[in-house]
């Protein structure tokens, strides 16, 4: 089964990601491939998640999460899916970048169900390493993205929808270390499924801090 839209290219998306901090494609993925994962994500527990109200960011969806060679969930699709989105990263061309370094072992699965579903303007955490990447699988929604200037009165508007895909720059990916600002707006019409992967380098040193935004 193909994965991944003709044309798509990563070496063109990581140099975006060199330069100004993220990239966005609307419709990175075959949409047969999109249900075939979604036959496997409705088979998951989720758990809710909603922050209070002394948290730095707001949250609320429903959350799974799994180091994907270290847990007893039956995910065969989503750890095929991560092993091969590091694969691609890893081949690209990208000059003054480390993407060979890429390794993702830790995934999320964020359903946002409703109006009061999103996530506030934040940055990813530093113990995520390299890229953070973030796939619709289904549902519609506003991504708002700040780059270094978390006051940035006109961030870019990405439109998130099937298929789309988000890539950020994470600590070590290349000299420059800024973690950008984004925000993830609630679902439009119906319930969103992300996927969000990572290279979580506590599951390597076995760190148990919390979050950093």
């Amino acid at each position: 089964m193909e994965i991944f839209q003709p044309g798509l290219n990563f070496s063109h998306l990581l140099r975006e990601v060199v330069t100004f901090g993220g990239a966005f494609v609307p419709c990175a993925f075959h949409s047969e491939y999109l249900d075939f994962l979604l036959e496997e994500i409705e088979s998951l527990e989720y758990g809710h998640y909603e922050s209070g109200e002394e948290a730095a960011v707001y949250e609320k969806h429903r959350d799974f999460r799994a180091r994907i060679y270290q847990t007893e969930a039956h995910i065969p699709r989503l750890r095929h899916l991560v092993e091969q989105l590091g694969w691609q990263v890893r081949l690209a061309s990208v000059p003054q970048a480390n993407n060979e370094c890429f390794y993702p072992d830790d995934i999320n699965v964020w359903r946002y169900s409703d109006t009061s579903s999103a996530i506030g303007k934040h940055r990813d955490y530093s113990h995520d390493k390299f890229l953070i990447i973030g796939i619709t699988v289904t549902g519609y929604c506003t991504l708002e993205y700040y780059g270094e200037d978390k006051n940035n009165p006109k961030p870019k508007l990405w439109q998130a929808g099937p298929g789309s895909l988000m890539i950020l720059r994470g600590p070590g990916f290349c000299e420059n270390d800024s973690r950008p600002f984004h925000a993830v707006n609630p679902p439009v019409n119906g319930e969103r499924i992300s996927i969000v992967i990572r290279q979580d380098i506590r599951n390597i040193e076995g760190n148990s801090s919390g979050k950093d935004y």
